[in-house]
């Protein structure tokens, strides 16, 4: 969308990928979606991406064991 000094982008995809891992590859599927807002010099936008795959393990469980 584009108004008067103003616009709205809107984004979407998916994607696959391969990621490296101990001994193997670990396929990974997903899709992400973001908007914003550019008025003038100033942009602001966000995003959301949503990652799955067969046997993989979040790294994020690695900080919270100490």
């Amino acid at each position: 969308m584009q108004y008067k000094n103003m616009v709205i982008p809107v984004r979407a995809g998916l994607f696959y990928d391969s990621e490296p891992s101990e001994g193997s590859t670990e396929d990974v599927q997903g899709f992400a979606v973001g908007s914003g807002i550019a008025y003038s010099r100033l942009i602001f936008g966000v995003g959301y991406q949503l990652r799955w795959g067969k046997d993989v393990d979040t790294e994020f469980d690695c900080y919270l064991k100490g």
